[in-house]
């Protein structure tokens, strides 16, 4: 090293590399060791929940004959509903969906081969698309069915609608660090009488309803396009609607 420079270099590269191989070798190691350990518990579970389905499968056919009425069926449907409270309750409409897709012949009776898909039909949900109807599709399917309704829909649902209003946050956000900087940075501020006039009569103040128009008009378009039960399922839409609610209520308060 004393001599040549270079060499220090030379060890430290080598280090870097040595260490650095020898480390994906051991994360690669313990990463398959994981992903076999998972399979083989993915298999054993598979294999413990067709072996207890086969036990069911033959406690309904005592006489071994091979298939299992569509009563016995139903039955077990009502048995799982009155004893199984960790197992979510099914009504009847969907015992019925249920057994139809476990009846894949259309035979009305379940083989062997047949029930022991019974585990993953019943994670099955369903739901009713008549849930899903917008107020507009209700009361208005002449406005819903035009052109330039599902125009407006596609355009809700597009990316460009939501890079639209994600620039609109970052402007809001940008205009409320203008604001804030003063006071952040320290500096004394001595605030506008017309803020607590009761009239929108600053650039502050136009910016800022502006944005809660914005806001107000997003919300309304989404419900409009998606139905309320839809636009509610979203956790951002919930975030998105009271926030707009609390500003439209700031709003009215300060100014009305």
């Amino acid at each position: 090293y004393n001599d040549n420079r270079l060499s220090g270099l030379f060890f430290v590269s080598y280090m870097i590399v040595t260490f650095f191989l020898l480390m994906n070798l051991i994360l690669a190691t313990v990463v398959n060791k994981y992903d076999e350990a998972i399979a083989r518990r993915k298999q054993m579970r598979k294999e413990i929940a067709l072996d207890s389905l086969t036990k069911a499968f033959s406690l309904m056919d005592p006489d071994n004959k091979g298939v299992v009425e569509r009563d016995t069926i139903m039955a077990l449907f009502l048995i799982l509903n009155e004893d199984f409270p960790e197992i979510r309750k099914l009504s009847e409409e969907e015992t019925k969906l249920l057994f139809g897709f476990l009846d894949k012949d259309g035979s009305s009776r379940i083989t062997l081969d047949e029930f022991q898909d019974f585990g993953s039909v019943l994670l099955l949900e369903f739901i009713r698309e008549s849930d899903y109807e917008t107020f507009v599709q209700l009361h208005f399917p002449k406005i819903y069915s035009s052109e330039e309704y599902q125009k407006i829909c596609s355009l809700v649902h597009s990316a460009y609608f939501e890079y639209t209003i994600d620039c609109v946050l970052l402007l809001n956000a940008v205009v409320i660090a203008i604001q804030s900087y003063p006071e952040l940075a320290g500096e004394s501020v001595k605030q506008n009488p017309k803020y607590s006039n009761g009239h929108i009569d600053t650039w502050e103040e136009v910016v800022e309803t502006c944005f809660t128009v914005v806001y107000v008009v997003e919300a309304l378009l989404k419900i409009m396009a998606d139905g309320w039960k839809k636009y509610n399922e979203s956790t951002r839409n919930r975030f998105d609607f009271a926030v707009t609610v609390a500003a439209v209520v700031a709003s009215a308060y300060v100014y009305y």
